[in-house]
């Protein structure tokens, strides 16, 4: 009977982010917003301090990075679906185009406009698809 593999170093629990301060990271809300930032703080309920922080808008086969007007925000940990770190190979989609912010939030105004179900125009999938390529 073969045993389970064992991790050398694991993780102490409640530790995993407080290695990735000052790290870029992705940080994916309940609500589907992306937020890509620098990770600045973290407290014991995992609120996070976030820096130079773009809100990333997926919308069909374009995504757009839109500066937020704050140098900083705070997240709450109870709207964090998901955090992951990511470098800047894994930043830019492969599949997805870049757009200007701009474009990218009249495409999302008119997706959310013909949208018959607002929660219809979150766009999971395209969602999904780059964040599992980010994290896997």
């Amino acid at each position: 009977m073969e045993s389970c593999p064992t991790i050398d170093n694991p993780p102490v629990p409640g530790m995993a982010l407080v290695e990735d301060v000052d790290k870029e990271v992705l940080v994916c809300l309940h609500s589907n917003e992306l937020y890509i930032g620098t990770l600045r703080s973290l407290d014991s309920f995992y609120n996070l301090v976030l820096e130079n922080v773009v809100n990333r808008i997926i919308v069909g086969g374009s995504y757009g990075d839109c500066p937020l007007k704050s140098k900083s925000i705070l997240i709450r940990s109870e709207n964090v679906a998901y955090v992951g770190v990511i470098s800047q190979e894994t930043r830019a989609p492969s599949d997805l185009i870049l757009v200007s912010p701009e474009e990218i939030r009249k495409a999302k105004k008119v997706e959310i406009e013909e949208s018959k179900n607002p929660a219809e125009s979150l766009n999971i999938g395209n969602q999904l698809t780059f964040l599992t390529n980010i994290i896997f």
